[in-house]
């Protein structure tokens, strides 16, 4: 392995590493929100008018964004914002382990930096928004179906929960499976054996199907199952997508850090965008780095198909478990 793929290796197993404890925090508001402050009764009320907007209000989700920062969380073991922090410092460190020993030596990163904390605060601002904002917009829409389909208040309220933090694409999955197991129909959907459920549970939801041999309990523990497969999944990929995000930005900003003391030449230094050669690269990202083969002035912006981009980690790119990383390179050479 040459140093570079090591540095490269290094910086994706700092990534891997922190997954766990973004995806723990991540779930952790989540669970905060379902269990403790959606207000059932008012939310049943407001669904049983139709009344969108407060059904909206009812099951507090716009506290997932407090909830995030770590504001309201009975339980502050796990923050998402905090571990999108720590792991910003991560990236830095790892950046600097992967400097020559002598700059190494000679810097020392600050994490209080005012450009560190005002990235930091951006960064987390903007995860966190985008985060509510999909789990919102998946609420949303399920509600209005159900309201539009005339569904009882009183299983819409349950239903609701067990669409609280997944996009509006897998919440309607979790609705379309309900209907599924309810009408005993596949309704023109993916199959409700082929979703994504335990080999067990795909036996049970195809004998279901074939002889309907659930009570409304099971369906409701089957649904919910499912829920929380999606769940899980949602969880991963946004700690996986969050916490090399939050690398690559340490990174960034050791190496503005170490340009600005004069350790890393502004006009002979440069940044490469690399992509990991594997069965999920994007087109989209595979041409990055043939776009800007000579990479680009530390703090400088990428040319992409997405326009111009700062890294990685750049809201404007498809960002959802890439897996592409930023290393320090010379002018005039070619990384790969």
């Amino acid at each position: 392995m040459t140093k570079r793929e090591a540095a490269i290796a290094a910086i994706l197993a700092a990534a891997d590493g922190n997954t766990s404890k973004m995806k723990a925090a991540f779930l952790a508001a989540i669970d905060e929100l379902r269990l403790n402050l959606v207000d059932s009764v008012a939310l049943e009320a407001a669904l049983a008018v139709g009344d969108i907007e407060a059904a909206i209000a009812a099951t507090h989700i716009d506290d997932l964004e407090n909830l995030f920062f770590g504001i309201g969380m009975s339980n502050n073991a796990y923050v998402l914002n905090d571990e999108m922090i720590r792991v910003f410092g991560i990236g830095a460190a790892t950046a600097l382990s992967n400097l020559p020993e002598a700059l190494q030596k000679a810097l020392s990163f600050n994490l209080l930096n005012e450009r560190a904390v005002n990235i930091m605060r951006r960064e987390g601002a903007d995860m966190i928004s985008n985060l509510t904002a999909s789990s919102k917009a998946g609420v949303r829409a399920i509600m209005e179906r159900s309201i539009a389909d005339g569904r009882n208040p009183v299983k819409q309220v349950q239903e609701v929960r067990q669409l609280i933090g997944l996009t509006p694409n897998s919440a309607q999955a979790v609705f379309n499976f309900r209907r599924q197991l309810e009408e005993q129909r596949t309704l023109g959907f993916k199959a409700p054996g082929d979703r994504r459920l335990s080999a067990i549970e795909r036996s049970v939801v195809n004998r279901h199907m074939k002889e309907g041999h659930l009570t409304d309990a099971q369906i409701d523990s089957m649904v919910e199952r499912y829920f929380q497969s999606l769940l899980n999944k949602r969880a991963k990929d946004v700690a996986r997508t969050e916490a090399l995000n939050a690398i690559n930005n340490g990174q960034l900003e050791m190496w503005e850090q170490a340009r600005d003391a004069g350790y890393l030449d502004d006009e002979e230094d440069r940044m490469f965008w690399i992509v990991t050669h594997d069965d999920k690269l994007r087109a989209t990202h595979a041409a990055i780095p043939g776009m800007n083969p000579y990479g680009v002035k530390i703090g400088s912006l990428f040319l992409t198909p997405f326009g111009l981009v700062r890294g990685p980690g750049d809201r404007n790119v498809n960002l959802i478990n890439c897996r592409c990383v930023l290393v320090i390179g010379r002018f005039g050479e070619t990384i790969t």
